[in-house]
């Protein structure tokens, strides 16, 4: 390489390096959060925080449970299916009752793996029971249910900010 090889090459660095720092100082605002996060970690900020990290989190388990199920299709609707069978549903009835809700929700049908794996992990937080070929709530389950209502929701954040 030549000397004006090298010189063009420092230049084009130096424009570079001169553009990034000139952007970081004078427009901190339109920074991505990538470069505050890389910033961050070499130089202590006192960038406003972002929305996210200003909301307040939830702490509590049975918050935790409320927002899965809430966002969770498949979970919230085993529950309401099995709450509204009283002597539970066997894996095709299970089947049958999601993909119909789910048809009526204007969703997907869902496939019978993931229904049935969705089940099974019900079944090892306990909240629902397998007898006989069926599956069954809970008291547990019971209880989720009695939370995932409107009025369960209402109690719960009530008793959450007392």
């Amino acid at each position: 390489m030549e000397a004006y090889h090298i010189l063009l090459i420092a230049a084009a660095l130096g424009v570079v390096a001169t553009d990034a720092l000139v952007r970081l100082r004078v427009a901190p605002e339109r920074r991505d959060n990538i470069v505050d996060e890389l910033l961050g970690v070499f130089v202590q900020t006192d960038l406003p925080r972002t929305i996210a990290d200003t909301e307040p989190q939830s702490n509590t388990v049975a918050d935790s449970l409320l927002k899965h199920f809430q966002q969770s299709f498949a979970s919230r609707h085993i529950v309401r299916a099995l709450v509204e069978a009283p002597h539970g549903l066997n894996v095709k009835e299970l089947e049958d009752t999601l993909n119909e809700i789910a048809k009526r929700s204007g969703k997907n049908s869902l496939p019978s793996s993931a229904i049935r794996k969705v089940a099974m992990i019900l079944m090892g937080a306990g909240f629902v029971k397998l007898t006989d070929g069926r599956f069954e709530m809970t008291e547990l389950g019971w209880a989720l249910h009695s939370m995932l209502r409107p009025t369960g929701r209402r109690q719960l954040a009530d008793r959450s900010f007392a």
